[in-house]
């Protein structure tokens, strides 16, 4: 019973973050930019004056960070190998840089993509070493 749990919330946490992917992927141009600004006035006026361009590809480190989590969990839930979300996250990210290559003022990211791969590696290490530390406990 606690598992299928575990299972059905996994299951809608992966829904909602490949959703997030999605909705900032196709995400209008001008859209974008004003979100990222309101985050940038929130963020100076908490004393973190953050660079537009950092705050940009920064956001792609928490963004896909989410998505490792979930995909993790996920797998984990299931039974899949550890690397399984590290793949299937990696070429999330891939997939979402190549897509902005098809869309009016979007663009492919050299930076973003390392930025995504890394935060599905922090997130796929993090849910790793937390299943090792409960199982060993």
């Amino acid at each position: 019973m606690k598992n299928n749990v575990s299972k059905k919330i996994s299951t809608v946490f992966l829904v909602l973050a490949i959703g997030m992917v999605v909705f900032f992927t196709f995400q209008a141009p001008k859209a974008s930019y004003d979100l990222s600004m309101v985050v940038k006035d929130w963020l100076a006026g908490h004393g973190m004056d953050i660079e537009y361009g950092a705050l940009r590809t920064n956001a792609h480190l928490l963004e896909y960070f989410i998505l490792g989590l979930s995909l993790s969990l996920f797998a984990k839930n299931r039974g899949y190998k550890w690397w399984t979300p590290l793949v299937a996250g990696c070429g999330m990210g891939l997939l979402d840089e190549t897509v902005k290559v098809f869309l009016p003022g979007r663009e492919f990211g050299r930076g973003d993509l390392i930025k995504d791969f890394i935060g599905v590696g922090i997130a796929t290490a993090v849910v790793m070493v937390c299943s090792k530390a409960t199982v060993s406990e």
